[in-house]
């Protein structure tokens, strides 16, 4: 979008993915589960978020760490956008607070990605308003040059 909206909804969108990612489910093994297949992050970087290590201390990533580096990865691969709505999908969604270290921190991030996931709908709703005024007007154009056209060779028939 022109107006800047994306870029904030973007950045919002990728911070929140990756609260997401850290807090909704204690467990690494779990929130591999149920939030990073279901949105369909690949196998190769679900075992980096459970087995990989700090190039520096060698010490376990924690759910963060890796999940910043998910988030990384895929936007090298030019797939994050997409991810990060499914994992803003599910987060808006869940239920399953039990499973998180601190419940409240949980509930909020789910209000947020409920948020987040209403402004995004309407932002994608006023884009493809946007997209079809523009397919309406590119079609009465070409509507009114056609019908031109046949004026013309009308009137030199008609000659």
């Amino acid at each position: 979008m022109d107006d800047g909206t994306f870029e904030t909804s973007g950045v919002d969108a990728r911070k929140l993915a990756l609260e997401v990612m850290a807090t909704l489910v204690n467990v690494k093994r779990i929130a591999a589960d149920r939030i990073l297949r279901p949105a369909g992050i690949p196998d190769v970087l679900i075992k980096r978020f459970l087995k990989g290590k700090d190039a520096t201390t060698g010490e376990t990533l924690t759910k963060r760490q890796a999940g910043a580096l998910i988030l990384e990865e895929l936007a090298r691969d030019g797939n994050d956008s997409s991810t990060i709505r499914k994992l803003i999908d599910i987060a808006a969604t869940w239920n399953a607070y039990d499973l998180a270290q601190d419940e409240y921190k949980a509930r909020a991030e789910v209000q947020k990605a409920r948020e987040l996931r209403g402004a995004l709908a309407e932002a994608d709703a006023r884009e493809k308003a946007e997209e079809e005024r523009a397919v309406r007007e590119r079609s009465e154009r070409q509507q009114k040059e056609r019908e031109g056209i046949l004026r013309k060779e009308s009137a030199l028939s008609a000659v």
